[in-house]
């Protein structure tokens, strides 16, 4: 079954779908989770992440880029879901 997911990419968030228990969805939640602990002061948590792609997109790891997405609202407290 196909789920929709948020992925920052390219600089934006955007929802994209993936096969829910997949290893996108995985990665994508493992990726959220990071997230959250680099805008919590862990400056290396989006490390792993660097060069990875989920449902065909590469993963965001600049740190200005995710910080300025937190500050004008594209990342909150839901996370990959929407």
């Amino acid at each position: 079954m196909l789920k929709q997911m948020r992925i920052i990419t390219g600089g934006a968030a955007r929802d994209v779908l993936v096969d829910e228990g997949g290893p996108d969805a995985s990665l994508l939640g493992s990726y959220w989770n990071a997230i959250k602990q680099f805008l919590s002061g862990d400056a290396e948590a989006l490390q792993p992440y660097a060069g990875k792609t989920a449902a065909g997109f590469p993963l965001e790891t600049d740190p200005v880029t995710i910080e300025w997405l937190a500050t004008i609202g594209d990342i909150d407290d839901e996370g990959p879901y929407e």
